[in-house]
């Protein structure tokens, strides 16, 4: 059966002209099959073998080419949007998933048409568990249950439209309600859908919240389409007009106009994700094939690779902007006081997840939302919370060669949060590039233009000298030449008030308490390095057996460290080994390895030392022996 409805589909559309070719079936059979109830077993394998036909009906005629006098389409008959709304393509597809046995012939071929055609109605593994857990659990409370209320939708409907005063009524329904099969869930549909939009008062126990969601996902696993539509009327308000399943397909940005107490309700908020991801799905499917129709249409033409290429790069562009719409909202819902907003670290976990999804999706969309930049307050939200970020670290230089002052400042506290989160080599590669743009900057920009730079990143500059030991010490030498550069500034105020209370005093400030705090913390070492050409031994080191001071920055390059890690023979490096920039400092056998490994001269001041002992035993033994004789 599913080969003859596939070459039967294939015969409706004509490969060449004058060609004869079979009428399509009816639209209004497939109506009239599909009108009845959806749970309707007697017709679930007309229904499964319709689906099948009218997805390889509209595979075949997106993706053949047409013969010059149906071109665009013209004399072609295609199914419409009423037709697909009363489908339950998912509820479909997941028997087919649940019974792969009896569907054998035609589920993978089915499952493969759903994702080109429609992929966002395709199941999720995490809604098929949900979906199955939750048949299994009502059917065992149902059976359990000895006299089971069965609530008519004028009770619930009545229960609902007393909240938020009595909610007694309507948590005593909606608990047989969630008691119940799915068929029966399925009735109250419409009522569920209106219970998103009352729960949303502040007075609502979650318990009787999270009780409403529970229904709402089922009935989501079953007609996505039909619980979206209903759902997203309500939220958007008597002032709003109400949007067709369509218009948001076609701007997905139109779902952020609901209530905007869904952004501070966790558990409403994720329902609204769910429907962000699945319009986001369904808009992509749509261009695509809206592309892959003018595409095939054109084939033959003089310009046509070069015109899908232009139109490829517009429908990119058009999704970039739109997604980054979405992700530049998304944090500013994460942005606020925890303390203020009790619910904001749920509404962050969610709101992160769904950007990871975005950006797994879509890598440049990585990259167009850091270039656009956001507040550097969110820097820390979006890098511990959306684990695909770490592409973030690619890029970095981009952003510093940029001339924007902002995207730079940007640039370097997003490179400190990346270090910090990610202690990986190409997160410290950029640590070189940023203290030479940033001295470059110091000697080459405004005076006006440097204050306001090193008042953002003062903090910022702390944090690399914590986290890097290797380039601590440039780190250092640049918060100097900014104190005195910063004290230099403030020489020239004309009253000390006004030197008090300027920006220089403020940077002034800063500094200073930066390098206290960076004098006082004392890092654990185990070795007095010392950098280079330096003689003696480094501040904190009384000895070379007892050290208190700080890591050089610069590597171990002198005789005396040699000796402290235990290598013989060496002399000091005239350079740091670069198989050295990126050993665990913490480790001093991995250090020691290293350094004695890469030694490039031999010591000869040990070798001479030990050769002027042996001459000098050697002359008091001839002494001695001459003596005796």
């Amino acid at each position: 059966m599913a080969k003859l409805l596939e070459l039967y589909a294939q015969s409706c559309i004509p490969e060449r002209e004058n060609q004869s070719y079979l009428r399509p079936i009816e639209e209004n059979f497939f109506k009239d099959l599909f009108a009845s109830d959806i749970y309707d077993n007697t017709k679930l394998m007309a229904r499964i073998l319709s689906l099948y036909y009218i997805l390889i009906y509209t595979y075949v005629l997106d993706t053949k080419p047409l013969p010059a006098t149906f071109q665009h389409g013209l004399g072609l008959f295609r199914y419409s949007s009423e037709l697909w709304a009363k489908i339950p393509i998912r509820y479909l597809l997941s028997l087919v998933d649940a019974r792969p046995n009896d569907f054998l012939p035609l589920r993978s071929t089915l499952f493969k048409l759903t994702a080109f055609c429609m992929p966002h109605m395709l199941p999720t593994l995490v809604e098929a568990l949900e979906y199955h857990h939750g048949n299994v659990e009502s059917k065992k409370r149902s059976n359990e249950s000895t006299t089971r209320l069965v609530v008519s939708e004028d009770q619930l409907e009545s229960a609902l439209n007393e909240l938020p005063y009595k909610c007694d009524k309507f948590t005593r329904l909606i608990e047989y309600v969630d008691a119940s099969p799915i068929q029966e869930q399925h009735r109250h549909m419409k009522t569920i859908a209106k219970a998103m939009s009352k729960t949303l008062d502040a007075s609502i126990a979650r318990s009787l919240i999270e009780k409403v969601c529970s229904i709402w996902h089922r009935l989501e696993n079953i007609v996505p389409r039909h619980i979206y539509e209903a759902t997203f009327s309500h939220l958007i308000g008597e002032k709003s007009q109400s949007f067709e399943n369509e218009l948001l397909v076609a701007q997905p940005l139109s779902l952020f106009r609901v209530d905007e107490r869904v952004f501070s309700s966790p558990v409403h908020f994720q329902c609204l994700m769910n429907m962000l991801a699945f319009y986001l799905e369904a808009n992509r499917a749509w261009n695509q094939a809206r592309l892959n129709r003018v595409a095939i249409q054109n084939l033959g033409s003089q310009n046509a690779d070069v015109e899908r290429a232009e139109r490829n790069d517009l429908h990119m562009a058009l999704e970039n902007a739109q997604n980054s719409a979405i992700v530049q909202m998304l944090l500013e819902i994460c942005d606020g006081d925890p303390v203020e907003k009790p619910y904001l670290e749920e509404i962050r976990r969610i709101a992160c997840a769904q950007i990871h999804e975005m950006f797994i999706a879509n890598i440049n969309l990585a990259k167009l939302v850091h270039f656009q930049t956001y507040p550097i307050r969110l820097i820390p939200i979006m890098i511990k919370g959306v684990p695909s970020t770490h592409m973030v670290i690619s890029f970095i230089t981009e952003l510093l060669a940029t001339p924007d002052i902002k995207r730079r400042i940007f640039a370097i506290a997003l490179t400190a949060e990346l270090i910090y989160q990610y202690k990986i080599v190409d997160s410290f590669n950029n640590l070189e590039l940023i203290v030479n743009v940033l001295d470059t900057l110091l000697d080459t920009a405004p005076s006006e233009l440097n204050v306001e730079l090193f008042l953002n990143l003062v903090s910022t500059i702390e944090r690399f000298v914590q986290v890097s030991p290797f380039t601590a010490e440039s780190y250092i030498e640049l918060l100097e030449r900014v104190q005195t550069f910063a004290a230099s500034r403030l020489a020239v105020f004309s009253s000390i008030f006004n030197a008090r209370h300027s920006p220089e005093h403020r940077l002034l400030e800063l500094v200073a308490q930066t390098l206290e705090q960076y004098a006082a913390v004392t890092i654990p070492c185990y070795n007095c390095l010392v950098p280079f050409g330096q003689k003696g031994l480094p501040n904190g080191c009384s000895e070379l057996t007892n050290c208190s001071g700080v890591w050089c920055t610069k590597g171990p390059n002198t005789e005396a460290n040699a000796i402290q890690l235990g290598c013989s023979n060496t002399a000091p490096l005239e350079q740091q080994s670069p198989t050295c920039k990126n050993v665990d400092v913490s480790n001093k056998t991995s250090w020691q390895n290293c350094y004695c490994n890469n030694i490039m001269f031999c010591n000869t001041a040990s070798t001479i030392e030990f050769s002027i002992m042996i001459l000098i035993y050697f002359i008091i033994f001839s002494i001695g022996y001459n003596c005796a004789i």
